[in-house]
Formats: C-alpha cells, structure tokens, sequence
C-alpha cells in the first residue's frame, strides 16, 4: 500500500479512482473517435481516388454527409475562393434533418480586403470559433452572417492546392458550443487536401475535356483539311475536311498512304518537303499541288506540314493543313482573263482613256490617250497629271471631280485640255467614278474624245450653210436683176429691130445693149453662186477643157509658168461646158493676181474613187469622181481671208477692181454639180485648190458648128403670163413686133382664165415661173391636164435649174432665161411652133 495514501480516508480514495477510470474511459472514446474518424478520412480519400471527374462533385457531398454525421453537426459545406473577384461562393453543402439549406443565399459574398477573414484565408489559417457571438468586432460579418443560420460554434479549415489557398471546408453546430481539437482540426485539413485534390483535378479533367472537344469541334468545322501520318506517310488520323476533299470515305483513308492520292508530278515534292520537316523541325509550306481525288477529279491545294513530337521531343510524324484552291485558281483565272480581255477593250479604244486614283494620280492610260495627248503610259502611272486642264476649265474640272465621287456619271461635256506639247485641243469628255465591293470610292474613269476634226467639220458646214443662205439670197437678187434688164433688152431690141445702122441712135441703143449683156454676165456669175446657172449639161472632157482654158489664160500672163500633170484615162464629167470654163477662168485670174510679178501654175487631174463617207468630204457621196487641183506660188492668204474667200462681193482688191463674184461663183458651179471644192494656203506659201467632180461613164460628145439665130414671124396667137408690169409690156411689143395676136395676163388665176375663154384659139403661152399666189408650176399642171394641146415656153429670171428643171421634166416646151433679146425670142418661139 501506498504510505501516501495510507492515512487517506476510503472515499477519497474512491473518488480518485473514479476520476481515474473516467479519464481512461475519455482517453479511449476520443481513439476510438479518432480512429473511426481516421478510417472514415482513409475511406473517402479511397474513394476519390476511383472517382472520374463527373462523380466528384457526389463524392464531395457524400463526404460532407459522413463528416457531418460523424462530428454531429448540423451543416458542413464548402466555399469556393476567388482571389481576383474577392468573393467566396457555396458549391456544396449537406444539412441535418430539419435545418434549412443557405446554398442558394451564399453566392458571391464579398470579403472586404483587409477584413479579419480575409486575412485568416490569406494566411491559411484554420477558423476555430467555439462561441459565434464572441467573434471580435472586426469579424462583423462573419457573426451576422452565422447568428442569421443559427450557428453557435463552427470551424473553417482551408482548401489548399499547390500552396494556394481555393477555398474554405466548413462544419457549424447549431445545438451546442464546440471546441474542435487539434486530433480533429488535423483530420479536417487532410481531408479538405483530398477535397481540394479531387476538386482540382475535376477542373483539369473538365479543362482538359472542353479544350479537346474545342479542339475536335474546330477540327471537324473548317474547311481545311487537317490530317497526321507517321513516318511512312500513312494517315493515322484526318478531319471530315480531307474526306471531302479527297472523296474516300472515312474507313477507306484510315491507313491510306499520301502518295495514293497525289499526283504522279507532284510526288518528288511532297517527299522532299516531308524530309526537310524531319530534317530542320521547322514548318514547311507547298503550294501549287493536286490531289487525285476518288474517281480521278485533280483538286489544286495549298499545304503547311509541321512535325509531331513525343514526349521525349523525337519526330514520330507529321501534321499539316491542306486547302482546296481550285475554286481559287479558277477564280483567278478567270479574272486574269476578264483583265486581259477588259484591257484589250481598252487599248483596242479608239477614245481615250485615263483612270484615276481617289487622289488624282493616274494608274492606266490606253494607249490612244498616247496617241492623241502625247503623255506615255511609264509617265503617267503613279503621278497627278499637271497641266492638262488649262486654268479657265479648272472650276469644270473641279465639278466633275465632285459628281464622280457623288457616284454620278457626266458625258459629251465639249471643253478643252493641254496635249504634252502644250497645244490647247477641243475634247469630249465623259466619266464615271468607281468603286470597291464595300462601296467606298476608288478613283474615276475618264473617256476624252479627240473633236478637233469634229470641230472642223461643223465649221465647214456651217460655212456650207452660210454659203447657201447667202446663195439663196444671191439668187433672189439675181432674178429681180434680170427682170429689170429684161425691160431695158426688150425697150432696145424693139428700136433696133427696123432701126438702120446709119440712124443717128443706132449706136446708142448698140452700147445700151452692150451694158445690158454686161450687166446679165454680172448675173449670171451671182446664179452661179446660188447654183442656178447651168444651161446645158453634157458629158464633158475636163482635160481638154483645162487644156483650152489654161492656153487662153497662158496667152495674157506669159509671165506664168503652166505645169500639167494630167491622167490619160481620165472620166468624163456631166456639166455645163460654159460654166465650167467660167470656173477654171476665175480661178486662173485669181492665181494670177497673186503672182503680179510672175510663177508658177501647177494643174493635175486623176481618177479618185471614195469607198465610204469621208468627214474630208462632208458633201460627197461614196462613189467615183475627178479631181483637178490647181496650185500657184504666189503671195497666198491669211487665215480670215479664206473664211470669206467664196462669199459674194468680198474682194482683196482696191475699190472699183472688181466685183468680189468671181470666186463666189467658182464655189455655186462646184456645188451645182455636185461637187466639193477645198483650198489650202498659207502668208507667202501660195495657194491650192482641189475640186472633186462626181465621174460619168457617158461618152464625151463631137463639137457641132454653131446656128446663127434667124428671125423669123408669125401669126400664131400667144398667152404672155408675167407678174412684173414692165416685163408684160415690153414682152407683149415684141410679140406684137414679130406678128403674134398677143393676150397677157398677170397672174396665173387671169391666166387659166384666159385659157377657159380661148381654148381653141391659143397656140403658145409664154409662163413666167415665179409669181405670187398660183406660180407658174402650177399654172403648167393645171394647162397640162386640161388643155394639153397648149404649147408652153417656160420663162424666168433664173436660170434652167431647180424647179425650171423640174417643169422641164414634167413635159414643158421649151425655156427662155431674162433678158432675152427678140431675136432670140423670136428663134425659141418658131422652135416650138415649127
């Protein structure tokens, strides 16, 4: 026995025995608790173990059930850490019969920096609260937050992976105040590790399994054809892509060699750049090879091939990507066509053509812009051309510009532009702007059209109008004129006709007469002019005519040097001999007078035949004509002196040195026949005409011997119709003169009424052809329909062209031109009678 205790009373003794078993007793419940607590730990961490990552999260819940079960509390769960947004959110809990889930309510509860839990998870320190209403002051809303659940104590224990805390592992007691020891704090940081294990590789497995359904799914979308081989180039795996491209189906590829789909040329180059991957490591690019596809179709590819490595970074294969460009290759050859034959367009363009850049600057001219501006193409591409547009076109300019980059189109604008030289030419300009596939503006297209021969021709034919406006009024003037003279030759011829030459007056009617003829001559140049007076028209020979005039000329200016140059077969023309000789005579002078001290005259006729229409030849018809050129070297004419050359009464010479008609009525006698006459000449470089006269085929007619007029009487009863008082007068003394019963009328109503009342009894009417109201055409029909026996001689100031010509052709007599003389009255009259 103990001598200590020896004098101890019994029931002390027992009472300190008691103790003593109670404490064993204690000792051996927490081993057993903590060995089944151990077992419990040892258990879930088996089962994470075999747990794939789609069981975790029930494995985690299980766990939270068996711990809470366990350590009988009323709530375990876990929060999940975000450092970057400062928060923690509930992922799983587990709650005891009765007590009321806050999973929903603990999302994202922010822990201020700084805060006394934010400080403890920073830290990895476990929370251990035996009592939640004594958290301290800076632990406010950790207090808040559990006096709201009902928690009394409760314990955090850190989730930690790789050193870093993710999240917190948590047990609250409702029903008591707990004090969690350290036996216990260490098993639930063990266990939070194997939670926090399972939960991370959940994250890499779930990580790893989006990145390869991302990658699968990337793989089985694009349209590249994505493909591995080994070693030997045999497939060992491909995209849907390469079975499209290819046309084998997916069991046929698996395994196939590249070299049973690649063309036979390309094979050598596949090979070479499988071995330059192997041999460098780096990435290969090929473009430009086929594919045999499954029934023979060849696809055009492009291909990239990179090597395959194994973990120890040996090459085991190779990877690669192959595109389908035949669409592509297509596609650009068709366009390399579309541009060749658009540029063949262009340079086959007679206009031309220029395009601009959004900033002006050119970059294509055709090669007709070349032609015509001078700028080559190499000079122009790339720059801003200066000095095209002159400076009173700039505004012009401007607005094209502007409505080209509105998107509107301008065409046919007449302006002017700078040739490279500096010339100013007139031009023709229309454009566009262009733009690309999005619609933003590119640049603009111009066409110029070179107008200069347009110009020209409008001029020309504006001086042809002005010409015939003032031939008509020429015209007019003319057979007024010859009205007149027509009074005076009849007055004359009527006193000459019994008047002796030893008379005293003789002479002096002989010289009236002789201005009256020079006054007709006057005339008859002005109805040259207006292309009214051919007389008679017949094939002629203009050689012999040239010939004939040049001699006569040749005679008065032996001064002048006449060179010929004539063909031998040259075609006859149809035309009025007399006139033309009048032609070649007024342009013989008019060489003469430039050449005062003597020259040269160089004449030329050929054969020319014009195939189509000429703008050179504005008037002329396709068809065959003669050409006779005249040339002299003499002093030769400005540029404002040929404008008004062929006007009527425009002379370079002094006051009282001429008429100003002769060169008027060169151009009515070209004009009359058809023709077109040209003339070129510079200040002291002479002066050239060329004439153009339409050819005949009818052969040129022997000179007859001339008849002499005989006058001769007669009985016959004639019909004199002129609206001018003095014609009727001296017309009906000569008819009376001659021995004719004479009725007159002075219009051609009192005319076809005279006719009703005599028809039996007129022989010849004498019809004037202009004369108000009923003129003198209709005059001839309405005899011609009703009295067709009636003779008519057709009378006129002008000549027998136009509508004479026209009366002619419709079956009239005969044709008398003002002023005639009664001699030659008398002839017409007894041709038509007789």
């Amino acid at each position: 026995m103990n001598q200590r205790n020896a004098g101890e009373k019994p029931e002390k003794r027992i009472d300190a025995l008691e103790k003593k078993v109670w404490k064993l007793e204690r000792l051996n419940r927490d081993l057993q608790y903590r060995l089944r607590f151990e077992g419990l730990i040892t258990a879930i961490s088996s089962k994470f173990i075999n747990l794939s990552s789609d069981s975790i999260d029930a494995g985690i819940d299980d766990a939270l059930r068996e711990v809470g079960e366990m350590t009988s509390v009323e709530r375990t769960y876990i929060f999940r850490y975000n450092p970057e947004a400062g928060t923690v959110s509930n992922t799983h809990e587990w709650c005891a019969r009765g007590v009321e889930p806050f999973h929903d309510r603990l999302q994202d509860i922010p822990l201020e920096r700084g805060s006394w839990l934010a400080g403890k998870i920073g830290a990895g320190d476990v929370v251990n609260i035996p009592r939640v209403r004594d958290l301290p002051p800076e632990a406010a809303m950790l207090k808040a937050l559990n006096v709201e659940q009902g928690t009394n104590s409760l314990i955090l224990v850190p989730l930690a992976y790789g050193g870093t805390v993710t999240g917190l592992l948590g047990l609250d007691s409702r029903n008591e105040n707990r004090t969690w020891t350290d036996e216990v704090t260490a098993l639930l940081r063990i266990l939070g590790e194997i939670i926090s294990s399972a939960m991370e590789r959940k994250r890499a497995e779930e990580a790893l399994r989006r990145s390869e359904e991302k990658y699968r799914t990337v793989l089985e979308t694009i349209e590249e054809a994505y493909w591995e081989v080994d070693l030997k180039g045999n497939l060992v795996f491909f995209n849907p892509s390469l079975v499209g491209l290819i046309e084998y189906r997916e069991d046929e590829l698996r395994g196939m060699n590249y070299r049973d789909y690649t063309a036979p040329e390309d094979l050598e180059r596949i090979s070479r750049s499988f071995n330059a991957v192997y041999r460098t490591g780096r990435g290969v690019r090929l473009d430009n090879y086929v594919f045999v596809a499954n029934g023979g179709r060849r696809r055009a590819v492009e291909m990239s091939t990179y090597p395959i490595r194994d973990v120890e970074g040996n090459i085991i294969g190779f990877r690669g990507v192959s595109r389908d460009v035949t669409e592509r290759q297509q596609a650009e050859q068709a366009l390399h066509e579309s541009e060749t034959r658009y540029r063949a367009v262009l340079e086959a363009n007679p206009d031309p053509l220029v395009v601009f850049d959004r900033e002006g600057r050119v970059v294509y001219s055709n090669p007709a812009f070349s032609e015509v501006f001078g700028w080559s193409a190499e000079e122009l591409e790339g720059r801003v051309m200066e000095k095209f547009i002159p400076d009173d076109h700039l505004d012009e300019g401007r607005r094209m510009a502007e409505q080209m980059v509105s998107g509107k189109r301008f065409s046919g604008i007449e302006t002017e532009r700078f040739t490279r030289s500096g010339e100013r030419i007139p031009v023709g300009i229309s454009g566009s702007g262009y733009r690309d596939v999005r619609g933003t503006f590119m640049g603009g297209i111009v066409t110029l059209r070179d107008i200069r021969e347009k110009k020209r021709m409008e001029e020309q034919l504006l001086n042809i109008h002005k010409l015939e406006s003032i031939g008509t009024l020429a015209g007019g003037i003319a057979h007024d004129f010859n009205n007149l003279l027509m009074a005076v030759q009849g007055n004359v011829s009527l006193a000459l006709y019994n008047l002796d030459e030893e008379h005293p007056h003789y002479r002096l009617f002989r010289n009236i007469e002789k201005s009256v003829k020079s006054g007709s001559r006057l005339t008859s140049q002005l109805l040259g002019f207006a292309r009214k007076g051919r007389y008679e028209v017949k094939p002629v020979d203009l050689n012999h005519l040239v010939d004939d005039v040049a001699k006569t000329f040749g005679r008065t200016r032996k001064d002048i040097v006449i060179h010929r140059d004539q063909a031998a077969d040259l075609r006859a023309i149809e035309a009025d001999e007399g006139q033309l000789e009048q032609m070649l005579l007024n342009i013989f002078m008019n060489a003469g007078e430039a050449m005062p001290s003597g020259g040269d005259l160089f004449l030329a006729t050929k054969n020319m035949v014009l195939e189509k229409p000429d703008t050179n030849f504005v008037e002329l018809e396709p068809g065959r004509y003669v050409q006779l050129s005249v040339r002299d070297t003499g002093v030769g004419m400005d540029k404002e002196t040929m404008d008004h050359l062929f006007e009527p009464f425009f002379t370079t010479r002094e006051m009282g040195h001429g008429t100003g008609l002769g060169m008027a009525s060169v151009y009515g006698i070209v004009k009359g026949h058809g023709g077109h006459i040209e003339v070129r000449s510079s200040v002291g470089g002479g002066t050239a005409f060329d004439i153009y006269l339409p050819a005949s085929d009818a052969p040129v007619q022997a000179e007859g011997a001339d008849q002499q007029d005989v006058v001769k009487p007669g009985k016959e009863r004639i019909l004199l119709v002129d609206d001018e008082d003095m014609v009727l007068t001296v017309g009906g003394q000569m008819l009376e003169r001659l021995g004719y019963d004479v009725l007159k009328a002075s219009c051609g109503a009192d005319a076809i009424a005279l006719c009703e009342s005599h028809r039996e009894r007129i022989d010849l009417v004498i019809l004037d052809m202009i004369m108000p109201g009923m003129g003198g055409g209709q005059v001839f029909d309405h005899l011609r329909e009703k009295y067709p026996w009636i003779l008519v001689l057709l009378s006129s100031g002008y000549s027998l062209e136009g509508q004479a010509r026209e009366i002619m052709d419709r079956g009239c007599d005969g044709f008398i031109q003002k002023p005639f003389t009664i001699q030659e009255l008398a002839t017409r009259i007894r041709e038509i009678l007789d």
